[in-house]
């Protein structure tokens, strides 16, 4: 059996989940794109939606590098929320697989 890297698009999905599962500590992991330790995970609710939904835009992006993922996703107890005015960088999507 050989041992494969996995691709860009494999880490961050990779980030996404392990972020997920662990909403509070989504900063001690890596970026893929640029290996600091800036990820900020936050959600938002869907248009017309609230902070009561079960289901909301995961926003996962890299505060060094500016490097991030979105994605429809269940909303964990303990996440973050985008809020009013709260700022979101314009990040640069990163690849997906």
């Amino acid at each position: 059996m050989f041992w494969r890297a996995q691709s860009l698009g494999e880490q961050w999905g990779d980030r996404v989940t392990r972020a997920a599962a662990r909403p509070g500590r989504a900063h001690r992991l890596t970026c893929p794109s640029c290996g600091v330790r800036a990820l900020v995970l936050r959600y938002r609710p869907f248009e017309g939606g609230s902070t009561d939904d079960e289901d909301a835009l995961l926003l996962l992006w890299c505060s060094s590098c500016l490097t991030g993922y979105v994605n429809k996703a269940p909303v964990p107890r303990g996440a973050t929320w985008v809020e009013g005015r709260d700022p979101v960088p314009n990040f640069t999507l990163a690849p997906r697989d």
